[in-house]
């Protein structure tokens, strides 16, 4: 017994010398690996700025999330704003800009906030402002995830509820607008104001250039929900229209039975209205779905448009 008390001592005393060797080098390995990684990682990064210093230099413009930062005041419902700032903003104090107002703005800058992929606006807005000089203020205004189908029509829907958009772009022109306005240098003339959204957004913008036309001058009006509110046709022939304000329709044939159709049909309205050819420019896509890629890849040739004689 003793014998055998004295082996398993010494097999355990051997083990524990096993395992501290083992341990040891496995340490030193991976010492010698965090070394080469290390290395590694400090010429990559070496050669990554070198390659920073050697490319040309290219403005950018900045994107700034403001957290609820006002509180629309007919719904009493807060408000993230997301604004584009172009690449001259902080260079030139002096400089003023015309503003575009968007809709659904977790869709505009942001892959991560958006509900299927992103505008991609700020590299838009940059890549005009490299190649045609086309600088603008851009603010996005958050959708409500509870009611955004209620604040973006003006006219109520059996199926979806009361409509709030009348209270909703009042809230933009009193509220949302006053604080961009206040806090940054702003064109704020209607002639240098616009509004754009799409499906919803784009009835929701619709509105706001018909009753606000003193507000709004720009419009774009991206696969408009026109199903949604046929009262939208009513409204706009009992309007007396601006005759300068400028619309931009835009539709694709792969979006769904009528949209194409019912576009059209409105912008005969407009037409009627007195409205001149040239300032209403439709655009419709064969291959256009109803999404934000098909609208990302529309935005730059739409903002040329709107904004070229300014």
């Amino acid at each position: 017994m003793r014998f055998f008390d004295s082996q398993r001592k010494r097999t355990a005393r051997i083990n524990t010398r096993i395992n501290t060797r083992v341990c040891r080098a496995t340490v030193l390995s991976l010492m010698c690996l965090l070394l080469v990684n290390c290395s590694e990682a400090n010429s990559h990064q070496e050669n990554t700025i070198t390659e920073s210093l050697n490319k040309p230099s290219k403005a950018k413009g900045s994107v700034l999330v403001l957290e609820n930062a006002v509180k629309l005041s007919r719904t009493g419902r807060a408000r993230t704003l997301r604004i584009y700032l172009p690449p001259t903003y902080n260079k030139d104090i002096n400089k003023r800009y015309a503003v575009l107002y968007m809709l659904d703005a977790q869709n505009l800058f942001d892959d991560e906030t958006s509900y299927a992929g992103e505008w991609g606006v700020d590299e838009s807005m940059d890549e005009l402002a490299a190649k045609h000089g086309l600088e603008l203020i851009v603010v996005g205004i958050d959708n409500h995830p509870e009611f955004r189908l209620n604040e973006y029509s003006a006219w109520s829907n059996e199926k979806y509820g009361v409509g709030e958009a009348d209270d909703f772009i009042k809230d933009v022109v009193e509220v949302v607008k006053a604080f961009v306005d206040k806090n940054y240098r702003t064109q704020p003339d209607r002639k240098h104001t616009g509004m754009m959204g799409s499906s919803l957004g784009g009835l929701a913008s619709h509105y706001a250039l018909v009753e606000h036309k003193d507000v709004f001058a720009i419009g774009g009006v991206f696969s408009p929900s026109y199903w949604y509110a046929p009262a939208a046709y009513e409204f706009t022939q009992n309007s007396h229209l601006a005759k300068d304000t400028k619309w931009y329709f835009l539709a694709g044939e792969k979006e769904g039975e009528g949209t194409v159709e019912n576009m059209q049909r409105m912008i005969q309205q407009i037409h009627m209205q007195g409205i001149p050819a040239k300032n209403i420019k439709s655009k419709v896509s064969a291959e256009g779905e109803h999404n934000e890629r098909f609208w990302r890849s529309e935005f730059s040739d739409a903002l040329l448009w709107l904004y070229k004689e300014l």
